[in-house]
């Protein structure tokens, strides 16, 4: 049975297909680019609103006292470059950290869920939730939107029965969920493998979703 969670990234923006899940993130540190132009309210054509803030702004805003913990420290040392991302629709939110990232000077941002939702959940059956990361790929379009362009489950999956790719992976739960299992360096050095020759292979065509800045400026 699939949780809130779950679904949120299988069903996120109506897209055709399950988008691909990973164990551990997509980049490595050194490839972590920060997008200033990123932030502020965007819609996408599905009718939904999306809220891209810096983290280290909403942590600091939802921090009642200003004093920083060791623990406060570290945490805005590994996400100061990330983003908290709101995505609401029929008033149903789901949050996510996402980490903006390059291979061979393109553009990518790496999902993970945040903690929206699991207060709801059975404790029991929280304990037993990991969150996994998913990876998109970043156009720049001529009227100052993007769009993200999920990697596709089905065609990783693909490549790896005809042996193309070898990337650590598993099946698991009932449903027989793909995940991949492969360290960071792992996945960077594959990304870094696909975008120099064939890369437009692995990124869905369905899997994508436009966006719109609100008020944004001509």
């Amino acid at each position: 049975m699939k949780t809130r969670i779950i679904l949120l990234l299988c069903g996120l923006v109506l897209l055709n297909s399950c988008i691909l899940k990973s164990i551990q993130p997509f980049y490595i540190a050194k490839a972590i680019s920060y997008q200033q132009d990123f932030i502020g309210n965007w819609e996408d054509p599905e009718n939904g609103s999306w809220n891209i803030a810096s983290f280290k702004t909403v942590f600091e805003s939802e921090k009642e006292d200003p004093k920083l913990t060791e623990d406060d420290k570290i945490l805005l040392d590994k996400y100061k470059d990330a983003y908290v991302v709101s995505y609401t629709k029929k008033d149903n939110k789901a949050t996510f950290i996402v980490i903006p990232f390059q291979v061979n000077g393109k553009l990518f941002v790496d999902f993970t869920p945040f903690n929206d939702g699991l207060e709801n959940v059975n404790q029991l059956l929280a304990q037993h939730l990991i969150r996994t990361h998913s990876i998109a790929k970043v156009e720049r379009l001529k009227n100052n939107g993007i769009r993200f362009k999920w990697l596709d489950e089905s065609k990783i999956e693909a490549l790896q029965k005809q042996q193309k790719i070898r990337l650590k992976s598993e099946k698991i739960d009932l449903e027989d969920d793909y995940i991949l299992t492969a360290t960071s360096a792992e996945l960077y050095a594959f990304l870094e493998k696909f975008e120099a020759s064939n890369g437009d292979e692995i990124w869905g065509s369905s899997d994508q979703i436009t966006l719109q800045k609100v008020n944004a400026k001509p």
